[in-house]
């Protein structure tokens, strides 16, 4: 299949479920990382052919956003204060508005304290505030065994 045709598809189907521009930000984003292409790669190679298994894979994504199940689940992944974090649906999607909170908290220098994270989720308030400000001491807690795990395994690849 040439990736023009799914791209027609993607859009004939979801559109309905989402205004034209939410509808080919999504297709963007799903293609950006299932082919690993940027955007503008992905304008100029609209006649590439999809192997059988990327095909399936895009398929699959379609069908879960079409359940309007998030970008970020159907990916198992999302950007916060431009660290890669895993998710998953044991935890919550972070929102923009956690992540203008984390840069207030950074902007007025914590130096030597101590922060506690309650109910942590994906970590991404913790590694980040961990990430960017060295100083201070910051632990995470969460009381739902898949999310720690989550948590931990953020903290690892953001380390």
């Amino acid at each position: 299949m040439k990736l023009a045709s799914f791209k027609k598809e993607f859009l004939e189907s979801i559109t309905p479920l989402y205004n034209k521009d939410e509808a080919s930000s999504l297709y963007y984003i799903l293609c950006e990382e299932s082919l690993a292409l940027s955007k503008p790669k992905l304008i100029i190679a609209e006649n590439m052919d999809l192997s059988i298994e990327k095909t399936n894979q895009l398929y699959n994504c379609l069908d879960r956003l079409k359940k309007h199940e998030p970008i970020q689940y159907v990916l198992g992944k999302t950007k916060f204060c431009n660290l890669n974090f895993s998710v998953n649906e044991s935890v919550l999607i972070p929102r923009p508005e956690t992540e203008e909170l984390v840069n207030i908290i950074l902007k007025n220098e914590l130096g030597n304290k101590t922060v506690l994270d309650i109910g942590s989720g994906s970590g991404c308030i913790a590694v980040s505030l961990a990430k960017y400000s060295t100083k201070t001491s910051v632990t995470a807690l969460d009381i739902c065994k898949d999310a720690i795990e989550l948590s931990q395994r953020n903290a690892k690849e953001n380390d």
